[in-house]
């Protein structure tokens, strides 16, 4: 998904909740008056998507709603991609090797960096999808 989708998925009460309670704790702290509070807070209410919520705290420290995004599907897809580029042009290789070289070990490599590329992918989209 790119940025511009992630950002224009809708929300729902949850999120709106979320708002509402980040707005309160600004109130509290100060940064925001009353008449502002109830501006923002009604943009929030009438908030459809990520983006609008996220420009109601535009000039807000944290805290902010925290608003998950699904894992982005690019890195799932990174990892995808090059395990299967590994696995298309490494153990042909790594075949073409063994004929001419007698060194068959290397398709036991080629497969073992297909396999490790994608754990890593995997590993990086799960750090990703924690960090938002």
């Amino acid at each position: 998904m790119s940025e511009v989708k992630r950002s224009n998925l809708r929300i729902g009460a949850p999120e709106r909740a979320l708002a509402r309670t980040a707005l309160e704790q600004h109130l509290t702290d100060g940064r925001i008056d009353g008449g502002e509070f109830e501006q923002r807070l009604l943009a929030c209410e009438t908030a459809r998507t990520r983006s609008e919520i996220r420009a109601v705290f535009a000039d807000l420290p944290d805290p902010r709603p925290d608003l998950k995004t699904p894992a982005d599907e690019t890195y799932d897809e990174v990892g995808i991609t090059s395990g299967c580029m590994v696995i298309i042009l490494g153990v042909p290789a790594a075949i073409l090797m063994g004929v001419v070289y007698g060194a068959w070990w290397s398709v036991v490599v080629a497969v073992a960096i297909a396999l490790l590329i994608g754990f890593a992918a995997e590993l990086v989209a799960e750090w990703l999808r924690r960090l938002r």
